[in-house]
Parts: structure tokens; C-alpha cells; sequence
């Protein structure tokens, strides 16, 4: 299995389809070197906060969640057509009531796997009021674990 880790460089961004067509650049470059699995970092989405500036830290989740149906869709699509893996690093997710860092594995032709962060930091619990996932990530094909950060 070939495998890449992707370098996420957080930039001023002016709409979305930019953070979009970064994540497609990233895929595309992987698939040119014949990757099977590509994994981004933890809460790269953070990028989407340039869109906006004025947010309190404590909104920061809510607002970032607005993107998990977006992002999840493009994730499926994209791993089935580039035949990539993806760990998808990790994004802000509601979940049962709140919200949870929560990383998504995309397999080509499969649904989204979810490996939420379990063990969060203090941050996380005080100031953005995450919930803690419990257990491990089982992806479909069971070649690879995830856990993110602290776990």
C-alpha cells in the first residue's frame, strides 16, 4: 500500500469552492504519484474560519458544522473516483445531540467510515463544548486504524 500525508497550509481564503479546489488539488497530486491511501491532517477545515473573521472562539464549531454534509458528499465522491483512500483528517461533526471531532475514512465505493476523537482537550471541552466519541473507527476494509490527537 502506498501512502501520503498531506501538509495543510492554512490560507486567507474568499469563498469555499477555494478550500474545495485545494482538497481536489491534493487528491489529483496524490493520485499522479499512484497513492492508495492519502491522509490530511486534524481539522484542516480550520481554514474555513478566513470566510469568518469576526467569530467568537465558542461559535467556532457550530459555524464550522455547516460544512459536514458538503464535505462528506465531496469525500465520497472523490474517493470513488480517484480509487483513493482517504483519512480525512478530521472536521466538526453533530452527532447525537452536539458536536464531535470526528475524523472520516472514504473508501472508494463505500460509504464514510467515522472515527470520532474520544479523549478531547481541555479547549475542546471548555471553550468549544465538544462531545467525546468512545471507540475505534472500523473501516470496511480493515487494512488501517484510525484515532485522532490525543487517543
Amino acid at each position: 500500500m502506498r501512502v501520503a500525508a498531506a501538509s495543510w497550509k492554512l490560507r486567507k481564503i474568499r469563498g469555499d469552492s477555494e478550500f474545495f479546489g485545494h482538497l481536489y488539488d491534493l487528491v489529483e497530486a496524490a493520485h499522479g504519484q499512484d497513492v492508495d491511501l492519502l491522509v490530511l491532517p486534524e481539522l484542516f477545515v480550520l481554514e474555513l474560519l478566513h470566510l469568518e473573521p469576526d467569530l467568537a472562539e465558542r461559535k467556532v464549531p457550530r459555524y464550522l458544522v455547516q460544512y459536514q454534509q458538503a464535505l462528506e458528499e465531496w469525500l465520497v465522491r472523490i474517493s470513488s473516483s480517484s480509487g483513493i483512500m482517504l483519512v480525512a483528517g478530521s472536521h466538526f461533526r453533530e452527532h447525537q445531540g452536539g458536536i464531535v471531532n470526528t475524523c472520516a475514512i472514504a473508501e472508494p465505493g463505500l460509504p464514510l467510515t467515522f472515527g470520532p476523537k474520544n479523549n478531547l482537550t481541555t479547549y475542546e471541552r471548555e471553550v468549544w463544548g465538544l462531545y467525546p466519541g468512545s471507540g475505534l473507527a472500523r473501516p470496511a476494509r480493515p487494512r488501517i486504524g484510525v484515532t485522532v490527537c490525543y487517543d
